[in-house]
């Protein structure tokens, strides 16, 4: 398997999603104020967006990992409700995927009205200060709801904002602002503190249906990436329309029959006296929703990757490879959606219910409610397929971040005083945008190991999946060598998921993502009582004790097993040195006709040394 990057020609190569226009070359200060412009542009609103969104993430994880790894950051954190905490500010950043999908949708259709701008900054300044109201755990309810009406407003603006142009950009638009009023809707119903009832059962139906929105608009921007933009012939490969229709028709039904829906986002049933009536469309828009999703993934592969065969063999290629590995996690998210359509039509009607047992959390499926993976104590084990769709759920984020990161990369600037600086800073940025594919790379390790727990009997077998806040498997299969090969997947899977995210996100905009660590670092600092800053000092001494010491551990381990190799190496060595030493005295007592034979018997030795040297 050969694998090289390729640039397809002049005549098929499409127009590449606008890049970050370099600054004005007339005088510094135009430089310096176009660049602070552009952080308030769609482009550096959403980059924000999920940094705090990742970075909540990437805490959670870090805090798993040290519990579920080292014993001393264990006892460290008793008694302190740090996973509750952060959950509850991952919940509170639910909206930002779908309003960073919408700010990349704008910016790359060179959308920038005022509702657009003025939309962003209030539903994603609201929705950040909800988060860190929920990471300081203080208890405000009248802050919540007033952020939740600011909420609203903005996301009410972002409906009536101007339309980009081209079929994809279009197709996705339509069913972003339809799920952007669904949560305009429920931001409302937080404010005004409305009681469960019909109105929050339809809102939490059409919230869930719309959850598949921020993949969707990353196909369409992928798709306008590698081909540009194209015409309304290509309409009825776009799944957004067919997910949009889905929306409308749970809306009528809520209102006609007071239905409710059991099963998947994309494949489920009314449930209601009078559901039977609607089924026939329900089936043909979700069948249309998976048949145009594989069609539109296919034409995104066929333009990323390329297959020439040889008589030699054959070869894949690809362009980028940010962009090439954000087609393949693209694959990897909507795939998991097809293939539960495809497992569920095998089971029938069981797997609805199966699925309607899920609890729905901030990623889909709750897989690990506690840090040592002990299980989530449910009665009985779900399928395979909800175990699998729970992990991919997060890589939707990843997924915006990575088309985020090819589009803030900076176009080529002049060579003058005023460039100089843009230049050196995209120099340095650039390569940590890649650490989103590295990421992506631990989410498919993920995949990898999940499934072998699966293949194994794990899942068959009546066994909980035993993860960590990551969603990382925490296994120990029977024998040595299998549980060896488990820690070595699951220590470069955390590797590269932690050290991708946190490299990823530096690269987007390393001045934005410093300042919010620090804010919320003073806003915690200053909420928080004498007592919790001292336990914090402990958790984080303990915390980079416990790093270093797993640093330490490895490069311990690295350099014993070296000098294991070498001394064996060495007593081969010895071992052939005592043969040859040997050989004349054997001689010598045979007489002659023994020499001969020994001599024979030498050569014979020295070839087969040859042969196995030049194995090796």
């Amino acid at each position: 398997l050969k694998c090289s990057p390729f640039e397809p020609s002049e005549s098929v190569r499409p127009p590449d999603l606008p890049h970050a226009p370099p600054p004005p070359s007339s005088s510094r200060g135009p430089a310096a104020m176009a660049e602070v412009a552009e952080l308030f542009s769609g482009l550096g609103i959403a980059s924000a967006l999920l940094q705090a969104h990742l970075g909540v993430g990437i805490v959670l994880g870090a805090f798993g990992i040290g519990v579920a790894s080292d014993a001393e950051f264990r006892k460290a954190l008793a008694g302190v409700p740090w996973e509750s905490t952060l959950r509850a500010a991952a919940r509170a950043a639910g909206p930002i995927p779908l309003l960073a999908a919408f700010a990349l949708a704008q910016a790359a259709g060179a959308i920038r009205d005022t509702f657009t701008t003025v939309g962003l900054l209030a539903a994603g300044g609201a929705t950040l200060l909800a988060t860190l109201l929920a990471s300081l755990d203080l208890g405000l309810p009248r802050a919540s709801r007033a952020l939740s009406a600011v909420a609203a407003f903005g996301h009410a603006l972002l409906v009536v904002a101007a339309w980009p142009s081209g079929a994809q950009l279009l197709c996705a638009s339509i069913l972003m602002r339809a799920a952007i009023g669904v949560q305009a809707a429920s931001a409302m119903t937080r404010a005004l503190a409305v009681a469960a009832g019909p109105t929050t059962e339809v809102l939490a139906d059409l919230e869930l249906v719309a959850g598949v929105t921020p993949a969707l608009v990353a196909l369409s921007l992928i798709d306008l990436q590698i081909w540009g933009e194209g015409s309304m012939a290509i309409l009825p490969t776009q799944p957004a329309i067919y997910v949009h229709a889905l929306l409308a028709l749970v809306a009528v039904a809520h209102m006609g029959l007071q239905a409710r829906i059991v099963g998947s986002e994309l494949d489920f049933k009314l449930k209601a006296d009078g559901g039977r009536v609607l089924e026939p469309v329900r089936f043909m828009l979700s069948t249309l929703v998976h048949v145009s999703m594989a069609a539109a993934l296919g034409r995104v592969l066929v333009g990323t990757f390329r297959l020439e065969v040889s008589t030699s063999g054959f070869a894949i290629e690809w362009g980028e490879p940010i962009k090439a590995a954000s087609v393949k996690l693209l694959v990897l998210v909507l795939g998991t959606y097809i293939v539960e359509l495809l497992a569920r039509a095998s089971k029938g009607e069981a797997a609805l219910e199966e699925a309607d047992a899920a609890s729905p959390t901030i990623n889909g499926l709750e897989m690990s409610p506690s840090a040592d993976g002990a299980g989530l104590g449910r009665s009985k084990v779900l399928p395979a397929m909800h175990y699998f769709k729970a992990l991919v759920a997060p890589a939707k984020v990843l997924l915006l971040a990575m088309v985020a990161a090819r589009m803030s990369t900076p176009a080529p600037v002049q060579d003058d005083d005023d460039s100089s600086f843009a230049f050196l800073t995209a120099l340095l940025t650039t390569p940590f945008r890649y650490g989103f594919a590295l990421a992506g790379g631990g989410v498919g390790l993920q995949v990898i190991a999940l499934l072998a727990f699966t293949i194994t009997g794990g899942v068959a077998g009546g066994k909980e999946p035993p993860v960590d806040t990551t969603g990382t498997l925490m296994w120990q299969p029977q024998g040595i060598l299998a549980q060896k090969v488990a820690s070595t997947v699951r220590f470069m899977t955390l590797l590269m998921l932690e050290g991708g995210l946190l490299l990823g996100c530096a690269g987007l905009n390393p001045v934005v993502f410093a300042m919010q660590g620090l804010v919320v670092a003073a806003a915690w600092f200053v909420a928080s009582s004498n007592e919790a800053r001292a336990k914090a000092t402990t958790v984080m001494t303990v915390g980079a004790l416990a790093t270093f010491s797993f640093v330490g551990e490895f490069l311990e381990r690295r350099r014993l097993a070296q000098e294991a190799a070498a001394a064996r190496r060495a007593a081969a060595v010895a071992k052939d040195l005592v043969e040859e030493t040997k050989k004349p005295a054997a001689a010598a007592a045979a007489g002659p006709k023994g020499s001969k034979a020994l001599s024979k018997q030498g050569a014979a030795a020295g070839e087969k040394k040859d042969a196995k040297r030049k194995h090796r």
